[in-house]
């Protein structure tokens, strides 16, 4: 029958070692016992193998051991090719040993009672059963050995049982932990076996070595343990450089980011704020307050005073006017008509077979203040011009449309006005439409 160890955890390498000689482990093809220096690890190894889906791993020893004697068996993990690799050592203690009952108990009769048990006599069970009948008269001394008698009781009939003693092992009592002095001299000698044949390096080894180094190898070494706050901020410099993160110019300032990760700019911060500062781009949505804006335009002794700007770069930019339930009509005189601004890039060269549209919608500002002001969405509109430099379109609008709308003060509309052509889109003109109350009804 096999020798099984264990049980693991996993599937474990083992390797069983000549209790006569640390120096010859056990090979498992060739069931004898060879030298370490000479032995394959491949050939020496016992690979633990799971009980059904337990999860429970037991390995076999090499065939041909002696049942009764102890052997030191190195296990390694299952990853480990070579008798040097990570293991732990353990012992395998004999299964058939000879047993001296009254040397385990110390008590002959317990002994005999003991040996009765086994035999199967009177007032016994058969062997390996449990008892059936009872003890009758006094018994002198009964030895109960911790793991090998658990559970149930001993009955008496007629008589007492004078004295129980408790024996914690089969053999000699622990110091430490739950192996016997004797299993761990035993324990004890087999690691300091293994530990000769592999040989680490001693400490002195090692201090020797160390001290025959290169110079320049242990002075680089202590100088990655000497490095000066300039160093690491000179390295810290040069690796944000290279990785071009966003900082400020000036050393020791910080800069402002916003959520997404941009850089913020504070207004009312801006260095130097007495110089023109060109916000081509940024679009003021409302103005809160307005200083010195009539006294710095008549101030200069040329003024030209003109209509609402049409354009911002190559972007028409405009403004609407309507009143509250007024009607703008075609018919009346009084149309919304766009007309292109000089120097626009996004109108079509002819725009004959486009169709124009307009929309009003309330801004973020706007619904803020009312959120239900109304939106004109999609109004269809009449080319009035298709080419040249003056290209047009026109909107009508009813008094039941612009009724709809909220009267603005501070916050007002957006609107656009976009041409289309079967898939192709152009915006062509965007602004702000202020809404007015109408002051006369009826």
């Amino acid at each position: 029958m096999a020798k099984e160890f264990g049980p693991f955890t996993s599937a474990v390498k083992v390797v069983t070692y000549d209790p006569d000689d640390a120096d010859q482990v056990r090979n498992v093809s060739g069931a004898a016992w060879v030298t370490l220096s000479s032995a394959t690890f491949a050939n020496c190894i016992s690979t633990a193998a799971q009980e059904g889906a337990t999860g429970i791993y037991f390995a076999d020893l090499p065939s041909g051991l002696d049942a009764t004697r102890r052997y030191v068996v190195a296990v390694y993990g299952a990853s480990e090719s070579a008798f040097s690799g990570s293991h732990q050592v353990y012992a395998w203690e004999p299964e058939n040993a000879p047993i001296n009952l009254k040397q385990i108990s110390g008590d002959t009769a317990a002994a005999d009672n003991l040996e009765r048990w086994f035999d199967g006599t009177v007032g016994f069970g058969t062997s390996g059963s449990v008892i059936t009948g009872s003890l009758s008269g006094a018994v002198g001394s009964v030895t109960i050995v911790t793991n090998i008698v658990t559970g149930g009781a001993i009955n008496t009939t007629g008589g007492a049982v004078d004295l129980v003693t408790t024996v914690t092992n089969s053999t000699n009592a622990p110091t430490n932990g739950d192996f016997t002095a004797v299993m761990k001299t035993s324990v004890q000698t087999a690691a300091a076996a293994a530990l000769t044949a592999y040989d680490p390096p001693t400490n002195a080894e090692l201090t020797a070595a160390l001290a025959g180094a290169d110079d320049a190898t242990l002075a680089a070494i202590a100088a990655m343990n000497n490095l000066s706050a300039a160093q690491v901020n000179a390295e810290v410099d040069t690796a944000l450089s290279d990785y071009g993160a966003l900082r400020p110019t000036v050393a020791g300032r910080t800069l402002d980011v916003t959520a997404t990760g941009a850089a913020g700019i504070d207004w009312a911060n801006v260095e130097n704020p007495t110089t023109t500062l060109n916000l081509s781009g940024t679009t003021v949505t409302t103005v809160v307050s307005v200083t010195n804006v009539g006294a710095d335009v008549w101030s200069y002794s040329s003024r030209t005073l003109t209509g609402p700007a049409r354009q911002i770069s190559s972007r028409q930019v405009g403004t609407l006017s309507i009143v509250k339930g007024d009607s703008r009509l075609n018919a009346d005189g009084n149309a919304i008509t766009i007309t292109r601004a000089t120097n626009s890039t996004d109108w079509p060269t002819d725009i004959t077979s486009w169709t124009p549209k307009l929309s009003i919608r309330p801004s973020d500002d706007l619904l803020a203040a009312n959120s239900a002001a109304a939106s004109l969405t999609d109004i269809s509109g009449t080319v009035v011009t298709a080419t040249g430099d003056s290209r047009a379109v026109r909107f009508d609008l009813t008094a039941a449309q612009t009724a709809t709308l909220a009267v603005t003060s501070k916050a007002l509309y957006d609107y656009d006005v976009q041409l289309s052509s079967g898939s192709s889109r152009a915006t062509v003109e965007t602004g702000a439409c202020y809404v007015g109350d109408e002051q006369t009804t009826g």
